[in-house]
């Protein structure tokens, strides 16, 4: 108990020293600060007149709009300091739903691979996100498969990733979650539909019709090497290029084959516990164009897991990409977006992204192959740590 304790001493002030720089960083930015930070655009959604998508194009799920909503109209300054007390709150559950589900290994895992990108992330949504994520992941160790689907669906309405996380149901041979999860998802999308017109949903793939790749992207720092186009603001991002529509879907193609590639491999085979989670989510971060640095935060809890199951690997190449993303950050500058110091330490995080998706395939393929037909009788594999 003491232990506990102290270890939720520690996290929460570590936390609160991290939230009130940022708080101190936000205030002290000035009004340009809300004209150029995702706050600032998560505010004017909030405080715009007319029907999203309808009225005005928005880049967010409904859910996400909901969440703007809920923390407050009245002036940008409370609006960010309810965003701030949210995020500290959820980076809190998703920790403690490390350490009691998995373990401390797990626990320790996330709280050290996180805390670099607070400063990130805290000015951001992605955390919220990632704590309904990881409660279902949660919920589906303790045998509460379908709340589990429920919880991806719920979170995939404020940020779509989590959407990659709901084929593992069937996966693990749980038909009736996975297709009760599939019938919600459906119903929140006519139920969007109907209230914002088909538009809603293309603005939110496209990024308000983005035609750009985001620099920092894989995709994009690729192209960015081998065209040398400039550098420009589009739609929230930095961008360069307009590939043709045959790219964006081969890329999309490439991302639909590899989650389902992982998803099928897993029905018939044992894989230790958050390898195929590390595997789905770093393919969607490796094969999308936008790639902001808050992005990176979204796999880290399944890297703890399957660290605490001995896949030391992944941690390590985690903890690179973490650090090569806060150095990319940190040598930003708006001024010279395109300079080469960070072009440079973001196509280095990008290779380290790419040696995490290989070596979390490698790990997916360690364990024996055990068919279903034959292990049906057997406890499922991801559970929580007794």
């Amino acid at each position: 108990m003491t232990r506990r304790r102290t270890r939720s001493v520690i996290i929460l002030a570590g936390e609160l020293v991290v939230a009130f720089a940022v708080w101190r960083q936000v205030t002290g930015s000035g009004p340009a600060y809300r004209l150029t930070s995702d706050l600032g655009r998560y505010f004017t959604i909030v405080t715009h007149g007319g029907t999203p998508y309808r009225d005005f194009a928005v880049e967010y799920p409904p859910g996400a709009l909901a969440l703007f909503w809920l923390l407050g109209r009245s002036s940008f300054d409370a609006f960010v300091h309810h965003m701030l007390l949210v995020n500290f709150a959820c980076e809190a559950v998703v920790a403690a739903i490390c350490f009691r589900g998995w373990g401390s290994r797990a626990g320790w895992s996330y709280v050290l691979l996180s805390t670099p990108l607070l400063v990130i992330v805290y000015s951001r949504y992605d955390l919220i996100v990632l704590a309904i994520a990881v409660a279902g992941s949660f919920l589906f160790a303790r045998r509460q498969h379908t709340a589990a689907g429920l919880m991806w669906i719920v979170a995939a309405l404020v940020k779509p990733w989590p959407l990659v996380l709901v084929p593992g149901l069937a996966a693990r041979r749980h038909v009736r979650a996975f297709v009760i999860a599939i019938a919600a998802g459906a119903c929140s999308l006519g139920a969007w539909v109907v209230w914002a017109g088909s538009e809603g949903p293309r603005q939110v793939l496209t990024y308000r019709d983005a035609k750009g790749w985001e620099a920092a992207s894989v995709p994009g720092s690729l192209l960015r090497v081998f065209t040398r186009d400039p550098v420009r603001f589009e739609s929230g991002s930095w961008r360069l290029g307009a590939p043709s529509t045959v790219w964006a879907v081969l890329l999309c193609v490439c991302l639909v084959v590899a989650i389902a590639s992982t998803w099928w491999y897993r029905a018939n085979h044992r894989v230790t516990d958050g390898v195929p989670e590390v595997v789905v989510i770093a393919a969607t971060l490796t094969f999308v164009t936008l790639l902001s640095p808050q992005f990176v935060v979204w796999m880290l809890p399944w890297v703890a897991i399957a660290a605490s199951k001995g896949a030391v690997r992944i941690e390590r190449w985690a903890a690179v990409v973490v650090v090569l993303t806060l150095v990319g950050w940190a040598l930003f500058d708006v001024n010279h977006a395109g300079r080469l110091c960070t072009e440079v330490a973001f196509l280095a995080r990008n290779v380290a992204l790419v040696g995490l998706l290989i070596t979390a395939v490698t790990e997916l393929g360690r364990e024996q192959t055990v068919r279903w037909s034959h292990s049906r009788t057997q406890q499922p594999s991801y559970r929580a740590a007794r």
